[in-house]
């Protein structure tokens, strides 16, 4: 019997078709998985339905401490972490959360209760990976960070929240290793106490207080009240523009002192350094 070989000739507008859809239908699966894979997560350590945001626990990668915030097993404590993804820790109030087996990335916090502290020491810090957003929601609430936050340099921490919402710092910013990047509080009230060391920039744009530890890279004062109540230093410039304010009520401001180029500076008690006024208000209250 004579063989015959049929050899297909598809067209090439076909084939260029067929290519297209094959891409496009890949792209739409990769798309739909991601996008699975990125939801938000609400802290819950109690595995009923309904209880987000409850109870102490440990913060890492494999604990089932997490649930869904929308869709199929929302309240319900049945995900892990993974770096990368929104969090949000209550409703209910006053939980430790603490970060037990090296370093977590979350892309964003949002404090939506009151009274969580994220508890950590050494390795097990909250480190940056590019950007963090972190927000107080609601008025009056506080959360505090004891463990260390970590960053490199370019990358950013941003504070914002709901008027009188609170966030303490005491486990510090890149503690004893290098200066890296910036620290913004856009608004509400930051605490930084307990003699924690912040070797990042600073940008005050909202309440700030500090009670203890040096600042080690540039402090700038843009808008709301920045006030230095410490015996520490700030190492880098310190500059107040726009409408900002910086008390400074005691400490060292290195060897390029506060640079007033409009807003206001109260300059009390025993802090030290030069004053350059280009423009703004200058009251000095005491020694310095």
């Amino acid at each position: 019997m004579l063989a015959i070989n049929r050899k297909v000739i598809m067209h090439p507008a076909r084939a260029r078709l067929m290519r297209s859809t094959s891409i496009a239908a890949a792209a739409a699966f990769l798309a739909i998985a991601s996008g699975a894979a990125a939801q938000d997560l609400n802290w819950d350590t109690n595995p009923a339905a309904g209880t987000q945001g409850s109870g102490d626990g440990n913060w890492n990668t494999t604990d089932l401490n997490w649930s869904l915030n929308t869709g199929g097993g929302a309240g319900l404590s049945d995900q892990a972490f993974a770096n990368g993804r929104n969090v949000t820790f209550g409703p209910t109030n006053n939980a430790t959360v603490t970060i037990d087996a090296g370093a977590v990335s979350p892309a964003s916090i949002i404090f939506s209760g009151d009274g969580y502290v994220i508890a950590g020491a050494g390795a097990n810090s909250l480190d940056v990976t590019t950007s963090l957003n972190i927000t107080v929601t609601d008025t009056g609430d506080t959360a505090q960070i004891t463990a260390p936050l970590t960053m490199a340099s370019g990358e950013t921490v941003t504070f914002t929240g709901a008027s009188n919402g609170t966030l303490r710092i005491t486990g510090g910013i890149n503690p004893g290793g290098a200066v890296g990047g910036t620290f913004t509080a856009a608004g509400e009230t930051l605490t930084i106490d307990d003699n924690a060391a912040i070797n990042a920039n600073v940008v005050n744009g909202g309440s700030t207080t500090t009670s203890g530890g040096d600042i080690g890279g540039n402090l700038t004062v843009s808008s709301g009240a920045f006030t230095h109540n410490t015996a520490g230093s700030v190492t880098g410039d310190t500059i107040v523009n726009g409408t900002g304010t910086l008390n400074a009520n005691g400490g060292d401001f290195g060897a390029t002192g506060v640079v007033l180029n409009a807003g206001n500076l109260n300059y009390n008690g025993e802090s030290t350094g030069n004053v350059t006024a280009d423009g703004g208000n200058l009251d000095v209250n005491g020694s310095g």
